[in-house]
C-alpha cells in the first residue's frame, strides 16, 4: 500500500525521477541508440593499466594546478582570520563578549575552510572536464566505438567527458582506488579460471581411478 504522506513529502524527487525516466525513454525511442560492445577485457589487462596510469598522472597534474589557484586566492583570507583568532586568544579575556567574539571568529574560519573545500571540488571538476574535453577519455578505451553514429556518438562523447572529468577531478586517490579495484577483479577472475582448469584436469584422472577400481 502506498503511503500518501511519504509521496507528498517526496513529490519533488518523484517528479524529477519521472522526468528523467521520461527523457531517457524519449532519447531511446527517437535516438535509436544501440547497445555498445565492450572490448575483450581478458586481453586488455595492459590497456587498462595504461588508461589508469595515464589518468593517475593527469589527476596529479590537475591537483597541483588546483592547489596553486587556491593558495594564491584563498590563503590570504584564511591567514587574516587566523591572525584575528590569535590576537583574541592572546588577550585572554574571559568575559562573555571576548568569548563570543572568539567563537564567532572560529566559526568564520570553519566556514571559510568549507567554502575553500567547495571551491576546490568545483574547480577540480571543471579542470577534469576541460582536460577530458580536449581528448583525455576513459570510456572510449573500453568500448567498440565503430558502432556509434549520429546522436549516440555525440551523447557518448558527452558522457565520457563528464565521467572522465569527474574521475580526474576526484584526484589521484580516486584513480588509484579504481585501479586497485580493477586489479582485484582481474586477480579474482584469474584465480577462478585457474580453479576451474584444475577441476577439469582432475576429472579424467578421477574417472580412470574409478574404472581401475571397478576392474
Amino acid at each position: 500500500m502506498i503511503d500518501l504522506q511519504v509521496v507528498r513529502e517526496n513529490r519533488r524527487n518523484i517528479g524529477a525521477l519521472l522526468l528523467v525516466c521520461g527523457g531517457i525513454a524519449a532519447v531511446l525511442h527517437w535516438g535509436q541508440f544501440s547497445a555498445l560492445t565492450f572490448k575483450d577485457l581478458s586481453i586488455m589487462d595492459g590497456a587498462l593499466t595504461s588508461i589508469i596510469t595515464s589518468l593517475f598522472v593527469v589527476a596529479v597534474f590537475a591537483e597541483r594546478s588546483v592547489e596553486v589557484v587556491l593558495i594564491s586566492g584563498r590563503t590570504p583570507g584564511r591567514q587574516q582570520i587566523e591572525e584575528q583568532i590569535k590576537r583574541l586568544q592572546a588577550k585572554g579575556g574571559d568575559d562573555v563578549v571576548s568569548l563570543r567574539r572568539l567563537a564567532e571568529e572560529q566559526e568564520r574560519l570553519d566556514a571559510y575552510r568549507l567554502d575553500t573545500a567547495r571551491q576546490a571540488h568545483c574547480l577540480s571538476f571543471a579542470f577534469g572536464v576541460m582536460i577530458s574535453l580536449v581528448g583525455v577519455r576513459a570510456l572510449s578505451g573500453l568500448v567498440d566505438e565503430s558502432v556509434l553514429e549520429g546522436a549516440q556518438k555525440t551523447v557518448f562523447a558527452l558522457v565520457d567527458v563528464i565521467v572522465t572529468g569527474g574521475v580526474i577531478g576526484g584526484g589521484s586517490a580516486v584513480v588509484d582506488k579504481i585501479g586497485r579495484k580493477i586489479r582485484q577483479a582481474f586477480d579474482l577472475s584469474a584465480a577462478t579460471d585457474s580453479t576451474l582448469d584444475n577441476t577439469r584436469s582432475s576429472e579424467p584422472q578421477r574417472s580412470d581411478a574409478i574404472n581401475n577400481a571397478s576392474a
